[in-house]
């Protein structure tokens, strides 16, 4: 089986005569993708490690729970952040999301089927090698980006 994967070649030009937010944001921007893709990377390793190895198991759902309870948490501090303070950002949650109930809804039903999505992931994990998870995965995106 013979997977064809693209090669993309981005070069950016950052040179000393440009100003220093161009080049701010080119090392943002590199570092940012770095992270992210050793971050992605070692997610699924741990994950297949964690659901492959001899002994107790957890279940997939108790998981994805948590993991949603911990970005529930960030997402609420980093509101709280920008908001400057507690009473300003509850302010802005409560504005956000108990009086538009429409825009609630909206986002509610793609936030459950990520639930289902990631819950799917999680046994794909379990049952497929790291590697070709990984490949398969970026596959999947790069079709997607290719349809919009």
């Amino acid at each position: 089986m013979v997977i064809n994967l693209p090669l993309f070649v981005v070069v950016i030009s950052v040179g000393a005569n440009d100003p220093p937010h161009r080049r701010y944001l080119f090392y943002m921007k590199t570092i940012t993708l770095v992270v992210l893709a050793l971050q992605n990377v070692g997610n699924v390793i741990l994950m297949n490690h964690v659901r492959t190895a001899p002994g107790s198991k957890f279940i997939n759902s108790t998981f994805v729970f948590i993991r949603e309870i911990q970005k529930t948490i960030l997402s609420l501090l980093l509101i709280i952040g920008e908001e400057r303070s507690l009473i300003g950002g509850l302010k802005a949650i409560y504005n956000n999301v108990f009086l538009q109930p429409k825009d609630t809804i909206k986002m509610a039903i793609p936030a459950l089927v990520y639930t289902v999505q990631h819950n799917l992931k999680l046994e794909a994990i379990s049952k497929l090698h790291p590697a070709i998870y990984i490949v398969n995965n970026f596959q999947c995106a790069y079709n997607h980006s290719k349809m919009n």
